[in-house]
C-alpha cells in the first residue's frame, strides 16, 4: 500500500490488526532513502517494499514532501518503473535525477521542475552495465556517472564434467579485480555522453565523483591489484579530469585512508576520516589486523597524498564502519571553516556527529536510542533530512533545522500508521546483563508476541547473527524482519514465541575492548554472552526454561551447532549455512566467493583471526534435534562450498547414529536464500520444526526409522 493510501486509512475505521504472516512482507512500505534540496525546502524520499520476485529484491517509489510538512506526493508517475532510487538534486534545485529500474533495464531519469515537470530519460550506461554514483556539475549542465560491469560471470554456462582444483577459476582470479568501471560525462541539454575514464580501480561509492567548478571533475580510485575499486581496500588515489582539455591525470599518491576523502573548497587538499572502524584491508596477508577497532581521527592530505596540518586534530573512540555516510557543507577548509557531518554507530544505533575542522569541536546531532540509516544536508548546511527509527518505530523521513541547537527532528512521513493498523506487531524490550565471566555488559533485543501477557512464560528462540564482528542494529527492519536466522523473527513472535537477539563480544559498536575480545577466540562469546542472555530472560520471568530453541545463519549457524554440542538445554535447533569443523578442515575448504572468504585465507596466512581450526563441534555429544540448511550454488566456481563440505560429515554422523537431524539442500541458492519460493518452503519447514520439538504441536517432521547398533 502506498503512502497516500496509508494517510487516508488512518482516518477510517479499520479492523483489528491481523497476525503477522509471510505474505505481510509484501504489503509493508518503509522509508529507505532521502535527499534534501539545496535550499532545504523540499525532500525527496524513497520508500521501498518487498518484491515477490526474490527475497532480497525491493520495489521502490520516489516521493516529494515539503520540509514545512504536508502530504507527500509522487515525484513522477511511471507505470513501467518498478524501482525509483538514488535521488540527486541539481545544485540549482530545479532538477532531480534518479535511477529507475524497469523489467528490462536500469536507466537514469531527470525531472525538470522548471519545464512543466518534464521528465527525460538518459542512457549513460550500456545494457550490461549498472548505474553507480552520480554527480551534477555546479552549473547543472553536465552530469558524471559511473557505469560498472562484472569482469567475470558468477556461474559457467555449462557445468564442467571434470574439475582440476589447482586450475579452477578461484585461483586464476585470485589477484584480478572484480569490476570494470567507466566514468561517463553527460551533457544534459544534448543528452549526449562520452567516456572520460575507464578501469577497475575507479570507485562507485558515494563521494567518488566531486565537482568544485564546471571545469574540473575529481574521481576517486584505489590502487591496482587484488580487491581494486572496493571500498574496504585501504588507500585512495585522486584523479582530476580537465573538462576543457579532455584529459585525466592522477594528482595524488596513495592516501592511507579506508574512507572517502573530501576535497576542500579551494581544491588544494583533502580531509578524510582515518580509523573509526575495524581496520580496512591494507595487506591481504594481515587479515588479523582487520579485526582491530581503530579510533577515528580527522586528517588533511595534500594533492600529493602527503599529510598536511589540520587546525585541530581530535581522536574519538567511535565506530563508523566501512560504509561511512558523510556530508560536507560547505567543504571543510583550514581557512574558510565549514562543517563535516558523518554517521557513527553507538551501541547498535546509528547517530550523526558534526565536526568543525577549524576548532576540532565535535557535537552530537541525533540522540541515543534512535537509529539513523540515511541523511542529507542542504547546500548551506542549515537543514538536514534523515531516515530514522528504532526497534519499535519503523523508519520514517524526518527534517532537522541545524540552525537551532536545541531542535529535534520533525517527522515528515507516516508509513508506520499503515503497518500498525493492519498487523499485530511484536513489541521489543532491550535487555542488559553481565557476561558470565563478568567482563562486559551485554545488550540484547527481546521480541514479545503482540498479545504478550505479563507474568506468563513463553517459549524462546535464541537468534544468533552471522559475522562475527557484526551487530543486531537498533532498527525495526533488522529486528523484526531480518534477524540472524533466515526466518523473520516476527513470524516466530506471531506463533507465540519470544525471540532473543544478543549482541555478544566482537560487535564493534560497543567499543574497542568489546570488539577485540573476539581475537581471543570464539567459544567465550557463546558460553559467556549468549547463554547469559538466555539466563537473563529466564530470570526476568519471560522465558520458559523447558521450551528453549536456538537458530542462526553463517557464523551464527556455527554457534548453533557448537551450542548443542556443549549443552542439552535447547529442545530444538536450526542452523543455515554453518561452517562446522570437527577436525575435517571445513573451515579452509574451497569457495569461489573470495571477497568474503576469510575462512580460506585462514588456511593460507599465519596470524589470522582463525589461524586455528574452529573450536570442535563434537557430533557425538549432540542430542538436540537440529535442522541444517546448505546452499549448493557458489560464486564463480562449481567446487563444493566450505559450508557443505563441513556439513555433510556432520549430518552423516548424526543420521547414522539415529540422532534427530534433518538436512535441506538448495541447489539453486548459495550462502543465503534469495529465491522467494525456496525461502517460503524453508520458513514453513523451520517453523514446523520448532513447533513440534519445543511446543509439541503439529506432526513429527522426521521420518520414523529403525537404526542399527553401531
Amino acid at each position: 500500500m502506498g503512502l497516500l493510501a496509508a494517510t487516508v486509512a488512518v482516518a477510517q475505521p479499520v479492523a483489528s490488526p491481523a497476525p503477522f504472516t509471510v505474505d505481510a512482507l509484501f504489503k509493508l512500505e518503509r522509508a529507505s532513502g532521502v535527499a534534501i534540496s539545496p535550499a532545504g525546502d523540499q525532500v525527496a524520499v524513497v520508500s521501498e517494499r518487498q518484491s515477490t520476485k526474490a527475497y532480497w529484491a525491493k520495489e521502490s517509489t520516489l516521493w516529494l514532501v515539503s520540509t514545512k510538512g504536508g502530504k507527500p506526493r509522487r515525484a513522477v508517475e511511471e507505470p513501467g518503473e518498478v524501482s525509483q532510487t538514488r535521488p540527486l538534486w541539481s545544485p540549482n534545485g530545479k532538477m532531480l535525477a534518479y535511477s529507475a529500474q524497469t523489467e528490462k533495464e536500469t536507466r537514469l531519469r531527470i525531472i525538470d521542475f522548471g519545464a512543466r515537470q518534464k521528465v527525460s530519460t538518459l542512457t549513460p550506461c550500456s545494457q550490461n552495465e549498472s548505474i553507480g554514483t552520480l554527480a551534477w556539475s555546479p552549473d547543472a549542465r553536465q552530469m558524471a556517472v559511473v557505469c560498472e560491469s562484472p569482469l567475470w560471470s558468477e556461474q559457467p554456462e555449462k557445468p564442467p564434467t571434470i574439475i582440476v582444483a589447482s586450475q579452477s577459476t578461484l585461483y586464476r582470479n585470485a589477484s584480478k579485480p572484480i569490476y570494470e568501471r567507466r566514468v561517463v560525462l553527460f551533457d544534459i541539454a544534448s543528452a549526449r555522453g562520452k567516456e572520460i575514464a575507464k578501469g577497475s580501480t575507479f570507485m562507485s561509492d558515494d563521494g567518488a565523483l566531486t565537482w568544485k567548478s564546471p571545469r574540473t571533475l575529481w574521481i576517486m580510485a584505489t590502487r591496482d591489484g587484488d580487491l581494486a575499486g572496493l571500498r574496504f581496500l585501504s588507500g585512495r588515489i585522486a584523479h582530476r579530469y580537465d573538462v576543457a582539455a579532455g584529459r585525466i591525470v592522477a594528482t595524488s599518491a596513495e592516501m592511507p585512508v579506508a574512507h572517502m576523502p573530501v576535497l576542500t573548497s579551494d581544491e588544494s587538499s583533502f580531509v578524510a576520516p582515518v580509523g573509526g572502524s575495524v581496520g580496512g584491508i591494507g595487506d591481504v596477508s594481515d587479515w588479523r589486523a582487520t579485526w582491530r577497532l581503530v579510533p577515528l581521527t580527522m586528517r588533511r592530505f595534500g594533492l600529493d597524498g602527503k599529510p598536511m596540518p589540520l587546525a585541530q586534530q581530535t581522536t574519538l573512540e567511535i565506530f563508523v564502519g566501512d560504509e561511512i555516510k558523510q556530508a560536507v557543507a560547505p567543504a571543510p577548509d583550514q581557512r574558510a571553516g565549514g562543517t563535516y557531518y558523518l554517521q557513527w554507530v553507538d551501541q547498535a544505533s546509528g547517530r550523526i556527529k558534526a565536526l568543525s575542522p577549524a576548532t576540532g569541536e565535535w557535537r552530537d546531532l541525533t540522540p541515543a536510542g534512535m537509529h539513523v540509516s540515511r541523511f542529507s544536508v542542504s547546500a548551506d548546511g542549515a537543514r538536514m533530512a534523515l531516515i530514522q527509527g528504532n526497534v519499535n518505530q519503523p523508519n520514517e523521513a524526518y527534517f532537522l533545522d541545524l540552525k537551532q541547537p536545541s531542535a529535534r527532528p520533525v517527522r515528515l512521513t507516516h508509513f508506520e500508521d499503515d503497518t500498525r493498523a493492519s498487523y499485530a506487531v511484536a513489541s521489543v524490550e532491550q535487555l542488559q546483563f553481565r557476561s558470565k565471566d563478568d567482563r562486559f555488559t551485554i545488550s540484547g533485543w527481546l521480541l514479545k508476541p503482540a498479545n504478550y501477557e505479563k507474568g506468563k512464560r513463553y517459549p524462546l528462540i535464541l537468534d544468533v547473527h552471522g559475522g562475527p564482528g557484526a551487530a543486531f542494529l537498533n532498527s525495526f527492519d533488522t529486528v523484526h524482519f531480518a534477524g540472524g536466522h533466515q526466518v523473520p523473527p516476527e513470524l516466530f513472535a506471531a506463533r507465540g514465541y519470544m525471540v532473543l537477539m544478543v549482541n555478544p563480544r566482537g560487535d564493534p559498536t560497543y567499543g574497542r575492548a568489546h570488539q577485540e575480545a573476539l581475537l581471543e577466540g570464539l567459544p567465550p562469546a557463546t558460553l559467556n554472552d549468549l547463554f547469559a542472555g538466555v539466563d537473563e530472560a529466564i530470570r526476568l520471568g519471560y522465558a520458559d526454561p523447558d521450551k528453549l530453541g536456538i537458530a542462526g545463519g553463517s557464523y551464527g549457524g556455527w554457534v548453533t551447532t557448537f551450542a548443542v554440542s556443549v549443552t542439552d538445554r535447547f529442545k530444538a535447533a536450526s542452523a543455515n549455512d554453518a561452517v562446522i569443523d570437527f577436525n575435517i578442515g571445513g573451515a579452509v575448504s574451497y569457495r569461489g566467493d573470495r571477497l568474503t572468504n576469510y575462512w580460506l585465507y585462514a588456511g593460507l596466512f599465519q596470524g589470522h583471526l582463525f589461524d586455528k581450526a574452529f573450536p570442535t563441534v563434537n557430533p557425538m555429544t549432540v542430542n538436540t534435534p537440529i535442522q541444517l540448511r546448505f546452499g549448493l550454488k557458489e560464486l564463480e566456481t562449481p567446487m563444493p562450498s566450505q559450508f557443505v563440505t563441513s556439513g555433510l560429515p556432520y549430518f552423516a554422523y548424526l543420521h547414522a547414529h539415529c540422532k534427530p537431524v534433518e538436512m535441506i539442500l538448495h541447489p539453486e541458492d548459495g550462502h543465503g536464500i534469495f529465491d522467494w519460493t525456496t525461502l517460503r518452503d524453508y520458513i514453513q519447514r523451520d517453523l514446523a520444526w520448532f513447533d513440534y520439538f519445543i511446543k509439541g504441536e503439529g506432526d513429527n517432521p522426521l521420518p520414523q526409522r529403525s537404526c542399527p547398533k553401531l
